[in-house]
């Protein structure tokens, strides 16, 4: 090992760009990395061999060890390079055009940032080890500082902008010069000499809060590694799952884990653990780290929170920014602080109201299912989430996992990606070079049959492989240097199948992100960019960074995609589309409580770093008992060992992951949900999505993509809403529907049978709507398409069509009304003894047809009156237990069951009771039943 000093740097981790968030610094520090400059040689070293030309990294010859040496050469040679290619524009001279200035960069940059991808790959399956990390930071930051050096080199950034007023550039080269002019300025060329002094300071300032805070982060995570055998509190947990936390993965016996606090690990835990007492100890254990209860003061992060605040604040201002928002916001699509802040509110509105209906549910279910009779708490939320999901939507998950093998899978996916977007993947046979046997190699092709990539995948957790699912740019499309695109997709399957036979099984998890990673991948593959840094996938506005991943995700997540890319491994079928809806909708529900997080991650992010003024602490626990309904926990510290503050790839844009889902589900929305897998209709729609977006060459930036693709200025919250379940649409709506389904003050009111035979009945006569629209569907003459049945009988007979509120789609909200034939029954004060034959006819075979059709069974059904009524001539309700609306609630639901029971113990049961009902503030009927004395004393808000 060798010493090698290095300047005070704020690294990012990921390949392309540095953004305007990494800093460069003349504060001297020392470091342990790799030897400064390896003996490694084209003819030595087989990376070396092949990183100025288009060949396949030779992985089965390959070591970790070898292409770090092969790293940290090419990144000692082109931060020199870089020194000799700026001091080349010294001359009036020198030719100064973009073939000499920006594509000779392209040639050296390519080659080194090919070998990093390579080396943190090989890092990640091959050799990951926490106890690596020291290594692995000192080649990063290697890295880092010589593609940061092109952004602090004066004379390269004078030739750049001289070469910004060449007419001659295309919009590309525009895009390109651009970025670099940006990158350059923010990191202080361009700066007098006494701000380039504060600048540097600055630097300094969050170089030392970062590395305290990661410190502080590592050493309270080290000390929270558990090992413990709780096999019997996590028999619902996945096998893969289980496999990740394992002691031993290379062993079979299993029972000992090991639970390391990182997020991937924890989440899971969380999930499946049945034992509360441990949930909630591992959930103060994860939230408390570096925060206020940690015994030693130093490893408090509340300190370092404050300081790189304060710091970037000040940073930002030497660029006469108000504040760090607003210098980074004009790199991203959504570029307004109050449309930004629009967007947040409009999420989180919809958000909360959510979670607290999911909460309230989950509240009975823990009672039933678990005894537990006090209120929920944090660590209840994602087990009792997936509880309820697997309830309500009568989901067994590994049940259905069976549906999704691995094989069959796969080729199911290349199969729908070459129907819709033309691009085939085909198995690279014989002999490929790979870093594990189990590794897959895909040669990828265009419609026309041109090779346009390759896409390694590696399905199974193994040791010393980081036990996730993610993907990553191997070598990004370079035309400048002849490169084609490398994706690896890295899968983490049980690898119990390879001893037993049996295929290994994606699991919901998997699948939301197998979806999201084949989205990434297709967007680096298909990419036409002719540099590295525009088509490595990072070169995007930082908000939009996720777009490609969604996009796929909803696009591949509609219950016809997803019952085509299904089938059993034992019996072939398939997933039905009815079982596949409400796959979907039961992982939507489960994730709410994960979305309202981060939208208040996303919030106070932006709070944090608007000002500097209100305490951390202050904001963070304000914002929590705004979102969850138990407020603030104790021991709830995260941003204390959170990312949020301390990546600076992160700061400032945590909602990004928001925003690009936001833009995704508009973008899906225009296809419709009722248009068919394929029909040429579904086809062109994704072939436009290909031309736009996935074809894009950099020349647009993303807003110009989106009005390019969708035809509107920008993209709407409702569509992101109404997929990820948070509200329900009803479009077009009427003033009836407004006012129907619009939060009103209600009053209780007592009607009794003089009232309803003196006042009610009167004002039926006088109010009420026309009912001709009533007998011509029983007639037929009228909305005859949407009857599922029709009973024609004068006495028992009744007609059941679909409510108006519901779409038809959704099952889980079905709403369903049967209105009887009979003219002489206004509501439930007209039935008696005699109706009890018709009410059962409707009741049985509106039952039996809503099974058949829709395949709810009468269990699952919520069946009542309306008193008072919409309108005055008897129906029933037929809704899922699952559509809760107002029409349910007590003080105007009358149970089914408990009607039939009241008129068979007494016929005149409804003729003789008072009813007490709500009704609205500025309903006639309320001021004809309450006197003015009783609307001050019966007020209630419903």
């Amino acid at each position: 090992m060798a010493l090698w000093r290095i300047s005070s740097l704020c690294f990012r981790s990921r390949c392309g760009l540095v953004m305007q968030n990494a800093f460069f610094s003349s504060q001297d520090r020392y470091v342990i990395i790799l030897p400064e400059i390896p003996d490694a040689t084209a003819q030595t070293n087989s990376l070396l061999s092949v990183v100025h030309g288009n060949d396949l990294p030779p992985f089965d010859k390959l070591s970790t060890r070898e292409s770090a040496d092969a790293c940290a050469k090419l990144a000692l040679e082109f931060e020199a390079w870089m020194q000799e290619h700026g001091s080349s524009f010294n001359s009036e001279n020198d030719v100064c055009n973009f073939e000499n200035v920006i594509d000779k960069v392209e040639l050296h940059l390519a080659p080194m940032q090919f070998a990093w991808n390579t080396f943190r790959h090989l890092a990640g399956v091959r050799s990951f080890d926490p106890n690596l990390m020291a290594r692995f930071k000192g080649l990063q930051n290697l890295v880092t500082r010589a593609r940061i050096h092109r952004l602090n080199n004066h004379r390269f950034f004078t030739a750049v902008m001289d070469l910004s007023h060449d007419k001659n550039l295309n919009s590309v080269q525009s895009i390109l010069i651009a970025k670099y002019i940006r990158e350059m300025q923010l990191n202080g060329l361009g700066l007098s000499d006494k701000n380039c002094k504060w600048l540097e300071e600055y630097r300094r300032r969050i170089y030392d809060a970062v590395f305290k805070f990661r410190r502080n982060i590592e050493m309270t995570s080290w000390l929270l590694n558990l090992e413990m055998d709780f096999s019997s509190e996590m028999s619902d947990t996945p096998q893969h799952i289980l496999e990740m936390w394992s002691v031993n993965r290379s062993s079979n016996q299993k029972s000992q884990y090991k639970l390391a606090f990182t997020q991937y690990s924890y989440a899971p835990f969380m999930r499946y653990c049945k034992m509360r007492l441990r949930r909630r100890s591992i959930w103060k254990l994860f939230n408390s780290r570096a925060g206020f209860e940690e015994d030693q003061v130093q490893l408090n992060n509340s300190l370092q929170i404050e300081q790189l605040r304060q710091a970037r604040e000040k940073y930002a201002k030497l660029f006469n920014y108000n504040n760090y928002l607003d210098m980074v916001l004009p790199d991203r699509m959504i570029s307004s602080v109050s449309e930004l802040e629009t967007i947040i509110l409009q999420l989180k509105q919809a958000a909360v109201k959510r979670l607290s209906e999911q909460v309230e549910m989950m509240q009975p279910l823990a009672a039933r299912q678990d005894a537990l009779r006090s209120p929920l708490k944090p660590w209840d939320l994602d087990y009792y989430a997936r509880k309820l999901a697997e309830h309500d939507y009568d989901i067994d998950f590994g049940q259905t996992a069976e549906y999704f093998p691995y094989m069959q899978f796969l080729s199911n996916v290349f199969e729908l990606i070459k129907r819709l977007f033309d691009i085939t993947f085909t198995l690279v046979s014989g002999e490929a070079a790979v870093w594990d046997k189990e590794v897959q190699l895909f040669e990828v092709t265009d419609e026309n049959g041109k090779i346009i990539g390759h896409l390694y995948i590696d399905p199974f957790i193994r040791k010393n492989k980081l036990p996730v699912m993610w993907s990553e740019c191997g070598r990004a499309r370079s035309s400048i240097i002849g490169h084609t695109p490398i994706v690896y997709l890295n899968l983490n399957l049980s690898s119990e199948s390879l001893k037993t036979g049996v295929p290994a099984f994606l699991h919901w998890d998997h699948l939301v992100q197998f979806f999201r990673e084949i989205g990434k991948s297709m967007q680096i593959l298909l990419s036409q960019a002719n540099y590295s840094e525009l088509a490595s996938g990072d070169g995007i506005e930082r908000d939009c960074i996720m777009i490609y991943s969604f996009f796929f995700e909803h696009l591949f997540m509609r219950p016809d995609c997803l019952a085509d890319l299904s089938k059993h491994y034992r019996t072939n079928e398939k997933l039905s589309k009815n079982k596949s809806a409400n796959f979907i909708h039961a992982i939507r529900e489960m994730q709410i409580p994960a979305l309202v997080q981060n939208i208040l991650l996303s919030e106070f992010d932006l709070l944090i770093h608007k000002s500097s003024m209100k305490f951390w602490f202050d904001i963070y626990r304000e914002l929590s008992r705004q979102y969850f309904p138990y407020g603030w926990e104790k021991g709830d510290y995260l941003p204390c060992n959170s990312s949020i503050v301390v990546d600076e790839q992160i700061a400032s844009s945590y909602y990004r992951q928001l925003i690009s889902d936001i833009i995704a589900c508009d973008l899906i929305n225009d296809i419709g949900e009722n248009t068919q897998l394929n029909s040429a209709e579904f086809v062109n729609f994704c072939k436009k999505f290909k031309n736009c977006y996935l074809l894009a060459d950099g020349s647009m930036k993303q807003l110009e993509m989106y009005r390019s693709f969708a035809k509107r200025e920008s993209p709407s919250v409702n569509a992101f809403l109404n997929l990820r379940r948070l509200l329900t649409l009803i479009q077009p709506a009427s003033e009836q529907h407004i006012q129907k389904w619009s939060e009103e003050e209600r009053w209780m009111v007592s009607e009794t049978a003089d009232d309803y035979r003196s006042i009610t009945l009167q004002y039926i006569e006088k109010h009420k709507l026309s009912l001709q629209w009533v007998q011509n569907v029983l007639d037929g003459t009228a909305e005859s398409e949407r009857i599922v049945y029709n009973d024609p009988d004068p006495e028992v007979g009744f007609v059941l069509a679909p409510s108006l509120r519901w779409d038809g789609k959704d099952v889980n909200q079905l709403y369903l009304t049967a209105i009887c034939r009979r003219q002489n029954l206004k509501s439930l004060r007209d039935l008696r003894a005699e109706h009890l034959p018709m009410l059962q006819n409707i009741f049985t075979k509106s039952t039996v047809t809503i099974e058949e059709r829709y395949g709810v069974p009468v269990n699952r059904l919520c069946i009542f009156f309306h008193y008072q009524p919409t309108y005055y001539h008897l129906h029933i309700h037929f809704t899922h237990l699952r559509e809760a609306t107002a029409g349910t609630s007590v003080g105007r639901a009358h149970l089914y069951a408990d009607v039939v029971d009241n008129l068979r113990s007494d016929s005149d049961y409804y003729a003789k009771r008072t009813m007490h009902f709500s009704l609205r503030n500025n309903d006639p009927l309320l001021h004809e039943l309450l006197g003015e004395e009783k609307q001050t004393t019966t007020k209630q808000d419903e």
